[in-house]
């Protein structure tokens, strides 16, 4: 995690400071890792009316079938596509839209299902529709590719029709990993059948006859279907009331050949329904509902359901120690829970939904489930595991979920009609689910407010913040406070001092505060400060007393130890800088004194081996010294500012003497504004940023030899008594800005592109003042 990484330790003491937050308003407290994604639609939703299905692309994009009527009737069928933003992708198809993909003589036309092929990014549409002349229905299917353009190689001009009774029905489609369409096909006259059809769009005979497969049984009744690496189709089926196993028939890639690779014998007397998945490892998950019905009266039938998961390997071995089972009870008439979706996340983990159906009154209301790798529900993932999503109406079917390749998580869920003049609709919501963004961990910003003892975590959901309250300590007007990774989890936690010299620490990856031990609340403590001294991985907290004596409270986990580390002289320093310097991976202390000689102290693990190191000008030459990895080789090095606003880099070679250069000049920065370090641009090297006299940012970075100042690298946001805090907070691997004013309360995010900072309004914040400490690091997972 960056913000521990020994060479950018200097963000372990910036990040820490004096100021104020009283509580963000108007936002939503958190409790989990999935939260609604603000930067998609309409809070987090796209609502499309008379919308049939839905698929997304890799890239983001949104797309979604519909009827589109012309003669009054509904003619002809269209595709939509929605960018990453939820809005119309005007580049696709004709201004968003791709109509036509029905036979040229339809004049009545529905969509059943819209495909996504895997191998390009393109879609099918499967749909019923009536032919002019003709009285019953047929099935047709239209191809498009994956930037709405109709594949004129496929069947007539882009389309095909099936021949098809009114009473046949197209149960469920995929593609293959080929792109080649497979539909689980319900004849009236022969029952269900599996058919694939080329990349032309007709009937593949290298899978069957017409591209035909049979169920074994006909009493087989198929539930979901599922393709392997290898293009060898899984299609899970039932016998209904008769029989309590869950029997997945296999059909081979190459020639349709058909098998019945396993089964899964279930808890009660009726296998009613399964579902299929297949994770990027190749490994099977199979869902299924199985029931009991208890005839109590003529009027009351008990029914006992019980829902269960299990692993098999590509192989069809079961995973004997993964396996999930929930049980629920319930009359004729209450609520019972419906297999909706299966699915499984870029990081390997299960997601299922549920759809709680109720006839009195009537209702239904989807929830999804989260296992962890033991089989076991994911506490994280809104406390217990289980998600209810928030519905601006009922819903009208199964909650549909499609994971993300960047790690979030999208859902489409069909909504009843409000009324009967208007069509029902499909809602897409998209979420973080605690894996996001995909370039890395949006950073979120501690706030701690001693008046009360009351620590917040604004959660950063890559363009906004949403307010959790993690911990209560109790008012103290003497909380001395740091952030680091004190239990070595790569979180960042979060420690105070009270005015007993008790150290409570809030542990961010267990989500509890521990009492971690004492400091003497006799004598006066200076220069607290976070790093890790041992080089153990676990963050310490240093501090000097009044007569220059060392204590470091080294962490072993689940405490803190008190070590002895030195004494120096207590007076005449300019500055400390903490970090490591030398490379041995453990963090030491470099100290400037009032005649320009610098004290490095190498760190033992134990103790401070304290040396001369070199001289720079005495004071009061120096307006700003700070510390940072400028030339990227994973060594601390110091950076001067001389009250004539040159910049000066400090470097220690080999025999740890310190090496000067010039770096560049600020000729109009405000010098009443502290500087911020930070890797904005994302190349690994620790940048400097200042405020100039014309409210612009400067920024100096380098290439580890020379380095450029930029006059101007955005508008400082806030005017007057302000701080700021750095980190990434949108996840991108550069770092980023907030800002908060202490006299309008204004919170606002200034976010890197690498060349320029974009600046936005988070909130505003009634009482901030600075009286506050506040930490930024990856808190929440």
């Amino acid at each position: 995690m960056r913000v521990f990484n020994l060479r950018n330790r200097r963000r372990s003491k910036r990040n820490v400071g004096q100021i104020a937050v009283e509580r963000f308003e108007d936002r939503t407290l958190l409790s989990s890792v999935i939260q609604v994604d603000n930067g998609f639609g309409t809070n987090g939703q796209l609502n499309v009316p008379a919308a049939v299905d839905g698929v997304v692309q890799n890239s983001g994009r949104v797309l979604i079938t519909r009827p589109q009527g012309i003669g009054g009737g509904n003619d002809t069928v269209v595709i939509q596509a929605f960018n990453s933003q939820g809005v119309l992708d005007s580049t696709y198809g004709t201004n968003g839209i791709v109509s036509g993909l029905t036979p040229t003589t339809s004049v009545d036309a529905t969509p059943l299902f819209l495909v996504l092929r895997p191998n390009d990014g393109g879609a099918i549409v499967v749909g019923r529709t009536r032919l002019n002349g003709e009285t019953g229905q047929r099935f047709f299917l239209a191809a498009v590719d994956s930037a709405g353009n109709s594949v004129n190689t496929f069947g007539f001009q882009g389309t095909t029709t099936l021949l098809a009774t009114d009473q046949d029905a197209i149960v469920d489609a995929i593609a293959d990993n080929a792109g080649r369409l497979l539909l689980v096909r319900q004849s009236s006259t022969t029952g269900y059948y599996v058919q694939r059809f080329g990349a032309n769009g007709l009937p593949d005979g290298s899978f069957g006859p017409q591209g035909k497969r049979f169920m074994l049984s006909s009493s087989l009744i198929p539930t979901d279907i599922a393709v392997q690496a290898d293009n060898t189709v899984l299609v899970p089926t039932t016998f209904g009331s008769f029989s309590s196993t869950v029997f997945v028939m296999s059909f081979n890639g190459t020639n349709g050949t058909v098998g019945f690779p396993f089964s899964l014998p279930l808890a009660e007397a009726s296998a009613v329904d399964a579902r299929i998945a297949i994770d990027s490892s190749g490994q099977i998950y199979l869902a299924a509902k199985s029931q009991t019905e208890t005839f109590i009266d003529f009027n009351n039938t008990y029914i006992t359901s019980t829902v269960q998961i299990q692993r098999f390997s590509s192989t069809y071995l079961r995973d004997t120690g993964y396996a999930y089972s929930q049980n629920t009870s319930t009359t004729q008439n209450g609520t019972s829970i419906e297999l909706g979706d299966l699915a499984v996340q870029a990081n390997g983990q299960v997601l299922m939904s549920l759809n709680n159906k109720s006839l009195q009154p009537r209702q239904e209301q989807p929830t999804i489930l989260r296992l962890k790798g033991d089989a076991t529900p994911d506490v994280t993932f809104d406390d217990d595991g289980f998600f209810s999503p928030v519905l601006p109406s009922r819903a009208n079917g199964d909650l549909q979920l499609l994971p993300m390749v960047n790690g979030q998580l999208l859902t489409l869920t069909p909504l009843a009609a409000l009324n009967t003049s208007t069509p029902g609709s499909l809602l897409f919501s998209r979420y973080f689910v605690g894996s996001t963004p995909p370039t890395g961990q949006a950073e979120d910003i501690y706030l701690f407010n001693p008046d009360t003892g009351i620590l917040n975590v604004q959660r950063s959901l890559g363009n906004t913040f949403q307010q959790q309250t993690v911990a209560n300590w109790g008012a103290d007007p003497n909380w001395d406070t740091v952030v680091g990774d004190f239990d070595g989890d790569q979180k960042l936690d979060f420690a105070g001092r009270n005015s007993a010299g008790r150290w409570m620490v809030y542990l961010a990856g267990r989500k509890q505060t521990q009492d971690w031990g004492n400091w003497n609340n006799a004598v006066t403590w200076s220069r607290v400060t976070v790093a890790d001294f041992n080089s153990d991985g676990r963050d310490d907290i240093l501090g000097q007393l009044p007569g220059g004596h060392w204590w470091v409270a080294l962490s072993n986990g689940i405490r803190f130890v008190n070590e002895f580390f030195g004494r120096w002289q207590a007076n005449g320093w300019i500055d400390f800088e903490y970090g490591d310097f030398t490379g041995d991976g453990k963090a030491d202390v470099l100290g400037l004194l009032d005649n320009g000689s610098w004290i490095l102290g190498v760190s033992t693990g134990t103790h401070f081996n304290a040396r001369f190191r070199g001289k720079w000008a005495a004071a009061p030459a120096w307006q700003e010294i700070v510390s940072g990895d400028f030339d990227g080789d994973g060594t601390m090095e110091i950076a001067g500012r001389t009250t004539g606003g040159q910049w000066w880099l400090g470097e220690f070679g080999t025999n740890l003497r310190v090496q000067t250069s010039f770096m560049n000049t600020w000729a109009n920065a405000d010098p009443n504004t502290p500087v911020l370090t930070g890797d904005f641009n994302g190349d690994g090297r620790t940048d400097l940023l200042g405020a100039a006299t014309n409210s612009g940012w400067l920024m100096t970075q380098g290439n580890g030899s020379t380095y450029q100042t930029v006059d101007y690298f955005g508008i400082v946001p806030l005017a007057g008594g302000n701080t700021s805090v750095v980190g990434d907070f949108n996840g991108d691997g550069r770092d980023d800005v907030a800002s908060f004013n202490f006299s309008t309360g204004r919170f606002f995010t200034s976010m890197s592109t690498g060349t320029f900072f974009q600046q936005s309004l988070q909130s505003v914040i009634s009482g901030f003042d600075a009286d506050f400490s506040l930490g930024a690091g990856e808190i929440i997972p």
